[in-house]
């Protein structure tokens, strides 16, 4: 989890940068590894709150709106990961 959440915050990172190519390439190769922490999760609440936020996310890709993208990355998702790791 914690690999996931070192890439995520480069994504944002790299969003914030405008690098926009270089952060959805890394985005999509850890996309199916996400896939595999939701579905593990046994905290169902945590899990309903995460996909949310993807769907936000998908949300601002669609929208070409990269700040928003990378606010969500690191407010919603990367933070509410964190939180699991402080259980």
């Amino acid at each position: 989890m914690d690999d996931l959440i070192e890439v995520l915050e480069k994504v944002s990172e790299l969003l914030y940068q405008e690098n926009y190519p270089v952060a959805y390439d890394i985005l999509v190769k850890c996309l199916p590894y996400m896939g595999t922490c939701l579905e593990e999760m046994e905290d169902r609440q945590l899990q309903r709150e995460l996909l949310d936020a993807l769907t936000q996310a998908i949300s601002a890709m669609e929208g070409n709106d990269y700040t928003l993208l990378a606010d969500i990355l690191q407010y919603e998702i990367i933070e509410r990961m964190k939180s699991i790791g402080e259980e």
